[in-house]
């Protein structure tokens, strides 16, 4: 009896060390993933180009982001009434409140694109550090003191068609391969500026 328990305590402790290599094989990937998405900017670009024609259109940039606001609305409306109040808008979000250094960061940011020359710095307006109460109240277009789905992709929408206008910047209504590689390059120089600035100004790493 004894050593069929140990051989049962064995195989338990073989599997969970398989389960346990499993999931980091697939949390690599995953990571691997999200990197070779940086690097390889083709693969980026053609993911987003579902009609396969070498342009991603507005449409195509907006599908997929309505659907993971539909899919993200869905999983946050805990009580099922098609409806998110604010504690439900923000559940497990560990995002901190910048907007309290919000003019800071946007010197800081101005300051690090003097300084390296970077050009592909882009010097963020204030409004994109608002609090979490703030956007919500700005996505609450009925004033009612909830979101339905409506106002959240509509709010989606806004944001989607301001970065499909940073994209094109040739007007053409099309963002080519060229366009979409040259936004992800400013997003990422961007990106850097304001965790630096946020790290400095804050004194952690808060992102």
């Amino acid at each position: 009896m004894l050593k069929v328990n140990k051989n049962l305590m064995t195989i338990g402790i073989i599997g969970a060390i398989s389960a346990t290599l499993l999931l980091t094989a697939i949390e690599a990937q995953a990571k691997g993933n999200r990197q070779g998405a940086k690097s390889n900017p083709e693969a980026a670009f053609n993911r987003l180009d579902a009609d396969g024609n070498g342009l991603v259109s507005l449409d195509e940039l907006l599908t997929p982001a309505l659907n993971r606001a539909e899919n993200g609305f869905i999983k946050k409306d805990s009580d099922a009434d098609s409806f998110l109040t604010f504690d439900e808008w923000t559940a497990n979000n560990e995002r901190p409140d910048l907007s309290v250094i919000a003019y800071e960061i946007v010197q800081c940011v101005a300051d690090i694109k003097a300084e390296t020359g970077n050009d592909n710095i882009v010097v963020p307006d204030p409004g994109l550090f608002l609090s979490a109460l703030d956007k919500f109240d700005n996505a609450d277009t009925s004033g009612d003191g909830v979101l339905d789905l409506a106002e959240v992709q509509a709010a989606v929408t806004s944001k989607v068609e301001t970065k499909f206008s940073h994209m094109d910047t040739d007007l053409s209504a099309d963002v080519t391969l060229d366009e979409s590689t040259a936004h992800q390059m400013r997003y990422h120089s961007s990106r850097r500026a304001v965790k630096s600035c946020v790290d400095e100004l804050s004194g952690e790493e808060l992102f």
